[in-house]
């Protein structure tokens, strides 16, 4: 069994991947260490700023994950951002930023930056996206 490094502080999501990756006879080990997000238009630009900064902290292969909701009728906001606007504004908030909306769509995507220890190489992959929330 091959064993890689999620950086993240969310004990859910890391359990969540530790139960997908085992069925592909993966261990992960959660490491929590906080790394700088930038603020960039896409999930691709803010993992791999994050690999790459990790990837100077510590010596392991890992994987880290950048997620967000993107609202079609907002123009994709909160998407890069999800973070940051469920901390101030809340669940609540969004919905009252689609109220006025007759129809809003959404979808949640993730990607997943792989950093392996000392090929030094990442690659970017969108791990899901779901469609069709209203």
């Amino acid at each position: 069994m091959k064993t890689i490094f999620f950086i993240t502080g969310n004990k859910g999501k890391y359990l969540e991947a530790q139960k997908k990756l085992l069925d592909l006879n993966i261990e992960i080990v959660q490491k929590n260490i906080g790394y700088p997000e930038i603020q960039a238009n896409n999930l691709e630009d803010v993992a791999k700023y994050g690999a790459k900064k990790v990837a100077k902290k510590i010596n392991y292969s890992f994987i880290l994950e950048d997620a967000g909701l993107f609202v079609d009728s907002l123009d994709g906001f909160p998407g890069v951002y999800s973070s940051y606007v469920l901390r101030t504004i809340g669940n609540e908030g969004i919905l009252k930023l689609i109220n006025d909306f007759v129809q809003s769509k959404a979808h949640f995507s993730a990607v997943i930056a792989l950093y392996f220890k000392p090929k030094k190489t990442y690659d970017i992959q969108l791990i899901f996206e779901c469609h069709g929330w209203k």
